[in-house]
């Protein structure tokens, strides 16, 4: 897959992937937080090993079960944090606040590989934040909602880190599939011991729970494995800036969410900050060949 095509189909990914908190939101109103997490990733896990049956025979091993558990543990901790988050705050609360794995994923990898930021990454960085921190102003009272979204960036900016170095000597597509299928088993050991199940009814939970198993997780989360083979892990990492610019777009169209002004102040600092850490110079390009190094040798 050429770099350009890795492109395009991660933000494809986080286009799909951004319409979770929607649907999430509405199916949390009649299913408990494990159960709607459990089924929408083991239902996404049994659909698409069906579908790729004999690359998943191919690829079976010792080590690529081993990554995807890891894989999928992590994503379990970022999926149940987000729902907390979902349960107490607004969605583009949320996934603003979720989304600022994008500045953690830098400095993630300045801890563990020794990658220090440019100075143009850290402005672009710092421009970014103050957009985040602009969208978030009129969420400030959620502050329970607000700690579960910051966990949730924590945990996805790991899961970045993670997928840039396991991913590279792995089947993209097998590792997604298994990794959904740990997330699916967890969510669902968690609801029996915690929670009492019940099957969803209602039109609209049914609705909510298909999109998440085959439009968000089936092809979000598989292919955003796939695509970050190709590109850097800092590039994936600011990728996900248009996760939360769509997904207020959602719920100011179908919950009526009102961010305000400051939300678009936000909303434009975000996409300046994308936009000149994607140009030249020493951003994100200083760190793709490092990047690409440090999980080659894994």
């Amino acid at each position: 897959m050429r770099t350009s095509t890795a492109k395009g189909l991660m933000v494809s990914v986080i286009l799909a992937r951004s319409t979770s908190f929607l649907f999430s939101k509405t199916a949390l109103a009649a299913m408990g937080l494990f159960e709607l997490l459990g089924l929408r990733f083991f239902l996404a896990f049994l659909f698409l090993s069906l579908i790729y049956r004999k690359r998943l025979r191919a690829s079976f091993g010792r080590d690529i079960l081993l990554r995807g558990t890891l894989l999928g543990a992590v994503l379990y901790l970022v999926m149940a944090s987000e729902m907390m988050a979902l349960k107490q705050s607004d969605i583009y609360l949320t996934a603003f606040l979720e989304n600022s794995a994008f500045l953690f994923v830098p400095l993630i990898l300045w801890v563990a590989d020794r990658q220090k930021p440019s100075r143009r990454m850290l402005f672009f960085m710092a421009v970014m934040t103050a957009g985040v921190a602009l969208l978030t102003l009129k969420g400030t009272d959620h502050w329970n909602g607000a700690a579960w979204g910051i966990a949730a960036a924590f945990f996805y900016g790991f899961f970045i880190f993670l997928t840039g170095k396991l991913a590279a000597k792995s089947d993209g597509i097998s590792l997604g599939i298994w990794q959904m299928g740990v997330m699916g088993v967890l969510n669902l050991v968690s609801s029996a011991a915690v929670e009492e199940m019940k099957m969803p009814s209602g039109p609209e939970t049914v609705v909510s729970l298909l999109a998440l198993t085959f439009l968000c997780s089936a092809f979000g989360f598989t292919f955003q494995t796939e695509a970050q083979k190709y590109i850097s892990t800092a590039e994936a990492g600011l990728f996900s800036a248009l996760d939360p610019l769509f997904a207020t777009l959602w719920g100011m169209i179908f919950r009526g969410e009102n961010p305000g002004p400051s939300g678009a102040a936000g909303a434009l600092l975000v996409l300046i900050g994308m936009v000149g850490a994607q140009g030249r110079g020493k951003g994100l390009a200083a760190l793709r060949h490092r990047t690409k190094g440090s999980a080659d040798s894994v």
